[in-house]
Formats: structure tokens, sequence, C-alpha cells
């Protein structure tokens, strides 16, 4: 019950009450790893990083190859500004765990957030030829066609999301910056009268 609950509280946007109630599980379940990575998880939503370390720490002293520790501790740094402890991180989950292709989507942010566009794109490129349909790794790659001024690439790229999800306003948002690059200013006006 207590894990529906806390689940309920981080979805409402209530990361104290999460916190809380997964502070109530650990006392309950001291040695259980998965609830000191969802207590770190909400710990980083929260922004009290090092209590955040703290759990993470205790995790990969336990077992040393659990990927899932080494994403949030990359997560973390990326979230402090610190990009290339972040890569080394996400390396680190790569390593223990080759098959996980969500690890490339957390490499493209940390290398995106670097400067590094084109090894952004080489992941996402790399994990979208496995998973075609994949959400986040298709937004952030239309938004590094924006940030590069490939409007034609990512107007392509948004206008398959928007089939999908009409109603996406980061679609609809990046919509609107690609027509607007593309000089086609009444479709962006368009665009921006379906935001919210």
């Amino acid at each position: 019950v207590l894990l529906n609950l806390e689940q309920m509280y981080a979805d409402a946007g209530d990361l104290r009450a999460a916190e809380s109630s997964l502070a109530d599980l650990i006392k309950h379940e001291p040695d259980n790893p998965d609830h000191r990575l969802r207590y770190a998880n909400i710990l980083i939503r929260a922004e009290k990083y090092r209590e955040a370390t703290k759990q993470l720490k205790s995790v990969l002293r336990e077992n040393p190859r659990n990927s899932e520790a080494h994403i949030l501790v990359g997560t973390m740094h990326l979230a402090t500004n610190k990009a290339d402890r972040a890569l080394a991180a996400f390396a680190k989950a790569q390593k223990v765990d080759p098959e996980n292709l969500e690890i490339r989507i957390h490499l493209a942010r940390a290398y995106r957030s670097q400067g590094e566009d084109e090894k952004a794109i080489s992941e996402l490129s790399f994990l979208l030829e496995t998973e075609p349909k994949h959400y986040s790794a298709r937004l952030l790659l239309g938004e590094l066609y924006l940030q590069r001024s490939l409007y034609s690439e990512a107007l392509a790229l948004f206008r398959e999301l928007e089939e999908e999800f009409p109603d996406d306003q980061d679609v609809l948002t990046a919509l609107v910056r690609a027509y607007n690059g593309l000089g086609e200013q009444e479709i962006a006006i368009q665009y921006a009268e379906r935001l919210v």
C-alpha cells in the first residue's frame, strides 16, 4: 500500500509526501535497494542531492553493478550542471547493462548539455534504430535539429509526433518554432493558438 501511495504522491507533484512515504517504507525494509532507489529519485526531484547521494552510495556499496543507481547518479550530476560526471555515471550504467537502451537518452542529454550535439544525435539515432517510436528520443532529436537550424528535419519529426500526440504541448511548441524557422509565420500562429 505504501508503494502505491508514494507513486500517487509523486505523480501529483507532492514530493514531500512521497518522500515521507518512502522514508517510512525504508524503516520497515531497510535492506531493500529498490526502495532506496525510488527514495533517491524522489530526493533528486526535490533537489535534496546530499540525501540522495547517501541513498545511492548505500545501494552501490551493496551492488556496484546496479545500473539504475548509476543512472540516478548521472541524473543528479546533470541536474547540478556536472555533465562530465554525469557522462561518467551513465557510461558505468551502460557498461553493466549494455542492453538498456534508455541509458542512451541519458547520454544524449549529457552530451547536449556539454554542447556535443553530434554525439547526442548519434546516441539518439542508435536508440531510434531499435525503438523508432521512442517519444523522448524523437522529441530530443527534434530539439537538437531546431537548435542547429535544421528546420525541415525538425518539422518532419514533429509532424510525425503530432499525428500520435495531437495535443502534446511540447510537440505543438516545437512545431511553432519549426514553422517560424522556415518563415511560415501564419502556420506557426495556428499552432501557437492551440497551446494551452
